[in-house]
């Protein structure tokens, strides 16, 4: 005889949740894999005879009002499984209106568009719709609304979608959905000159598309060599090194294209905005940007401010033109003095003869000079041909005052000729003058001095392999548990705040923990035996919600000491361990590293709990480090397949604290070495080393220190998850071991928390930032920081604010916003998102409490 074939998957063919009404019925159709298994019997189950019982056949029968779990599993070995939710309820609301998105909705023929219904009431018993189309000849619409456009030749079209309820309460919507055609490229042409640009410089290509009503969604945008011309998706390149590079511009499919070559020259000067910055005074002033200028400071009774600029290339030979563009206030005379390494002087100071001025548009002032033309003999000749280069490159502006005065450089650049100056800046010469004023003047020097070598240092002093096979796996640990985000001091602690003497805001804190839909007993989980995202349906949510809910539950028992809160803990960690094989999709990363560390600090809590049967705590470790913890593991080593440099902070920190928080559960020390030798010494952006871009001054002045954070240049919905994340490390590594990362390399954490709250603190409200354009090599130049989700609210602040606070130093600006979200929920968004374990204000707000503190949220914060 052949062997047993055994039943693997039981599908139910039904909406979860299922809805009845009290006293009806409903025969479950379902279907059944392998179809040539030896054995198809199946065994019914209802969590609540009381609410709804089922038979053998399927069939459920409501009771009375209330919500249970109808489950189904293979009679033979158990192995397949499947459960339905059930709600019986007494009436039926039914649909009274559908609202569809997007408005007036357009799309190419043969693209597709998305259609999205919502029914009202939010409540309504059965809100599924079904979508229709009336003109099938020009758009196609499926089961799932989304709506494909059929060519018709050049003209455009209007196709009629009917979205209707199926409740029974003939509730319908029509949608006009506009059919555009696709008009093919012919060509695509550069306009203008090859451009040659100075270091730094940054400039949008010109290019037009014939014809000129063709369908174009986007061009694809390459260069030939990113080091030393990078292009964006909008055509806009940026000067990085001497060289040159082609810009190749296409269409999406790669038929049509058009080149232009780009060359970064020496001996053009191109300094503006942060690029002004690399001026420093010299006299004791200060300088600082403000609105995109360099505003120049210098003290009372001081006749001169110099401004150093290190070495520089000038060619007078191509770029003749020398140009400075400032505040009219200082502009009434230029003087340059310029003084070559190897010969060539020019000085144009004497009577102010040899400069120009030209008035701007917005009201300020532009002198040049021609340093092809020789100046004065008297004090020095000109430069001679070809490329130069000097050591500094100073401005001065001084004025006799009896108090302090400051004056606003824009930009110093060189052109090829006045003509390209003009047509550049779009200005209109009105007059040129010579003229001598006592009181206020500004010169340019260029002169020898010798070369001054700056280095900067830092704890990373020595070079380690970032082969994670490589690292030691010594010391061995002893733990204390619990020992991950909380002690049992720490329990003693907001238990005796919250329930005993009833203060904030720990009590708002424990409100917002009470109330949530995932802290209460009633909570059942929804395990499945295959996890995926990313390449096909995402179904991470669903892991992830019920880590969020293991951890809650786990911190309601802590708080009231009711097992009912440690058995739904408990019973949500042993399905997913009973249930789960594998979490797949090339974004399994993500999955395992946002969701491994909050089973494992949920399991930490439980651990004591006598409830927990110590079998199925052995397997609940068990499962994650044979599921969850080999996904890390492999990321931090080979970044799926990819450079190290390709993969963002927001992937490798939640690997690291998921490994982490491993190693403390199972007291694996081999682990726990893992997670922080990755810490300081790993590839990618999680290491420390990585994480921060540059370090800057607050130009406001309320904080010492900034660190621009890898993820800045990205969007901020991903920099404002990154500190919480590093937080989280450092408090479990803290716990767990005492090892005090909060304040390696003079709090650079700190400095990151900082950096990225400042530029969030308050959605629509942009604050002046440094930043130091950075390479990412999978998106490319970093050239600003990126506004997309400026504002997003992220869980996780007060355990950044907190721990700081009780150091004394100053998180200014993680102050204002760990007070901008209190009191803290769970989870990202408190709805499908669950990246974050949350409710810091109740578990992490230690004593002294600071004035507003203990109030709810700043009503001035737009979340």
């Amino acid at each position: 005889m052949g062997e047993a074939a055994i039943l693997t998957e039981v599908k139910l063919n039904v909406t979860d949740p299922l809805r009845l009404l009290v006293g009806t019925d409903s025969l479950i159709s379902y279907s059944l894999s392998p179809d040539y298994a030896t054995t198809k019997e199946l065994v019914w189950t209802s969590d609540d005879e009381e609410i709804a019982s089922v038979d053998a056949e399927g069939c459920i029968i409501a009771h009375k009002v209330g919500e249970t779990n109808i489950r189904v599993q293979s009679k033979v070995g158990y192995v397949a499984m499947a459960i339905l939710k059930l709600q019986v309820i007494s009436e039926i609301i039914k649909v009274t209106d559908i609202t569809v998105t997007p408005e007036n909705p357009e799309v190419f023929a043969t693209a597709n568009l998305q259609l999205q219904a919502t029914v009202s009431p939010a409540t309504a018993t059965y809100p599924a719709v079904k979508w229709t189309s009336e003109t099938p000849d020009i758009a196609s619409v499926s089961e799932n609304g989304v709506v494909t456009g059929i060519a018709n030749g050049n003209e455009e079209a209007t196709a009629r979608i009917r979205v209707s309820a199926t409740d029974g309460s003939k509730v319908t919507k029509v949608i006009e959905v506009k059919v555009k055609p696709i008009i093919p490229v012919e060509a695509i042409e550069f306009v203008g000159e090859e451009p040659e640009l100075a270091l730094n410089e940054i400039t949008k290509l010109a290019y037009t598309i014939t014809p000129a009503n063709a369908t174009v969604e986007s061009l694809s945008w390459t260069s030939s060599d990113e080091a030393v011309v990078s292009v964006t998706n909008e055509g806009i390149v940026t000067a990085h090194a001497y060289g040159e590079a082609e810009i190749t511009a296409a269409t999406s499919d790669g038929t049509k294209t058009a080149k232009m070559k780009v060359s970064v020259v020496k001996g053009r000067i191109n300094d503006y905005g942060e690029a002004l910055l690399a001026y420093s005074t010299m006299r004791g002033g200060t300088t600082k940007m403000d609105d995109g200028k360099l505003v120049v400071t210098y003290k009372a009774a001081t006749n001169r401010e110099d401004l150093n600029r290190g070495g520089t290339y000038f060619n007078a030979t191509k770029y003749p033109i020398l140009a400075v563009k400032a505040g009219c206030e200082v502009m009434n005379s230029f003087w340059h003095n310029i003084d070559l390494v190897q010969g060539g002087k020019y000085y144009s100071y004497k009577d102010n003869k040899y400069k120009t001025f030209i008035n701007t548009k917005d009201g300020n002032r532009i002198c040049y000079v021609n340093l092809s033309i020789p100046g004065d003999d008297n004090t020095g000749g000109y430069f001679s041909s070809g490329e130069k280069y000097a050591d500094r490159f100073i401005i001065n502006s001084g004025e006799n005052a009896s108090k302090t005065a400051s004056y606003d450089i824009y930009w110093v650049k060189t052109f090829k000729s006045v003509e390209e100056l003009e047509l550049i800046l779009l200005v209109k010469k009105q007059y040129k003058r010579i003229m001598i004023m006592k009181n206020i003047f500004i010169y340019t020097i260029l002169c020898v001095l010798a070369t001054i070598n700056i280095s900067c240092s830092t704890e990373f002093t020595e070079e380690k392999s970032s082969d994670i096979d490589s690292w030691p796996s010594s010391p061995t640990y002893v733990f204390t548990h619990p020992c991950m985000l909380h002690t049992d001091a720490d329990f003693e602690y907001v238990r005796q705040k919250a329930m005993v003497d009833q203060k904030e805001p720990w009590l708002m804190g424990y409100e917002k923990l009470k109330t949530s839909k995932r802290a209460q007993k009633t909570y059942l989980p929804n395990p499945k035996a295959e996890i995926k995202r990313g390449g096909g349906p995402n179904d991470s949510y669903i892991i992830s919600t019920d880590g969020a809910a293991a951890y809650q539950l786990a911190l309601m028992w802590k708080m009231t000491n009711d097992k009912d809160y440690a058995d739904a803990s408990i019973r949500i960690m042993n399905e997913w361990a009973k249930i789960c094989k594998s979490i797949t999709g090339s974004e399994a990363i993500l999955v395992a590293g946002f969701t491994g560390y909050q089973y494992a600090n949920a399991a930490e809590i439980m651990r004591d709990y006598e409830g927990w049967n110590k079998d199925d705590f052995e397997k609940f470790k068990q499962w994650l480090v044979d599921v969850i913890y080999p996904i890390c593991y492999t990321f931090l080593a080979d970044h799926n397949g990819a450079t190290a440099d390709q993969a963002w902070m927001s992937w490798d920190l939640p690997a690291m604290v998921t490994i982490l928080a491993i190693g403390i559960l199972c007291d694996d020390s081999d682990k726990v070495n893992i997670a922080l030798n990755y810490f300081y010494n790993g590839s990618g952006a999680g290491c420390i080393k990585n994480s921060v871009v540059a370090r800057h001054k607050d130009p406001d002045g309320n904080v010492e220190t900034f660190a621009q954070s890898q993820e800045m240049g990205r969007d901020q919905g991903h920099s404002t998850l990154n500190p919480p994340f590093h937080a989280y490390f450092c408090q479990m590594a803290l716990n767990a071991i005492g090892v005090d990362l909060f304040d390696y390399d003079n709090h650079v954490i700190l400095d990151l928390c900082e950096y990225t709250a400042k530029y969030n603190l308050v959605k629509g409200q942009i604050p002046q930032m440094p930043y130091t354009p950075y390479y990412s090599g999978k998106e490319g130049w970093h050239n600003v920081i990126d506004p997309d989700g400026q504002g997003r609210a992220r869980v996780g602040w007060e355990l950044i604010y907190n721990h700081y606070k009780l150091k004394g130093d100053n998180p200014y600006y993680s102050r204002a916003f760990a007070r901008s979200m209190r009191p803290e929920g769970g989870g990202a968004r408190e709805g499908v998102e669950a990246d974050d374990l949350g409710f810091g204000t109740l578990m992490y707000t230690r004593e002294p409490i600071e004035p507003g503190e203990d109030q709810e949220a700043v009503p001035a914060r737009t979340q």
